[in-house]
């Protein structure tokens, strides 16, 4: 049941548009330095192991282990700061959908 709902939030931020990778017209809204920031990242990375961190906001991610991280799932307010870094050390970001 909870997987189903998790499903069901994830798609409707990416038909809404809410996501940075839902189409060519977000990246017109890139809020990082380097465009290719706001890209999904690519298919080859791929990990035998995830590591899925679930951020609840504040600045405690600029604690986290940028060599070991694999995912974020962010709740509470969008930190365009965090999606920035993370892509920038090939962690997706997965937002929580209300």
């Amino acid at each position: 049941m909870r997987w189903s709902l998790v499903s069901v939030q994830f798609l409707v931020v990416l038909v809404l548009g809410i996501c940075p990778s839902s189409g060519a017209g977000s990246l017109t809204r890139c809020p990082c330095p380097s465009l290719n920031l706001c890209h999904p990242l690519p298919a080859d990375h791929q990990h035998q192991v995830e590591v899925v961190v679930f951020d609840s906001g504040g600045m405690d991610w600029k604690h986290y282990d940028w060599s070991t991280v694999t995912t974020i799932v962010a709740f509470g307010k969008y930190d365009r700061e965090l999606l920035c870094h993370a892509h920038a050390n090939n962690v997706r970001v997965v937002l929580k959908g209300n």
